[in-house]
This record gives C-alpha cells, structure tokens and sequence, in this order.
C-alpha cells in the first residue's frame, strides 16, 4: 500500500508576468510535513488554484 499524500509532476505555475513554478515534482509522504510553514502555503495554493 502507498503511503502518498500528494504528488504532482511538471508543475508550471504563472501569477500574472511572474513565473513561479517551473516544471516541479514534489511527493509528499504521510508523516513528512513539518509543522514550519515556509513554502507549504504557497504550494498549495499553487496545486489547488490549478
């Protein structure tokens, strides 16, 4: 059984002019978030805002 929570490939991201995520992979594991915030929000925002 896998444990992923989260997974995304070839992530691109644009925020008007502003290139914010190019060609990003990420896996996020159960048990691997942290409780510091830096980042987190911001990809989030990126993967749910499509």
């Amino acid at each position: 059984m896998s444990n992923i929570i989260l997974e995304t490939r070839g992530l691109t991201k644009h925020y008007g002019g502003v290139h914010a995520l190019s060609d990003a992979n990420f896996i996020l594991h159960k048990g691997d978030h942290g409780r510091q915030r830096r980042g987190k929000i911001d990809f989030r925002a990126a993967v749910d805002r499509g």
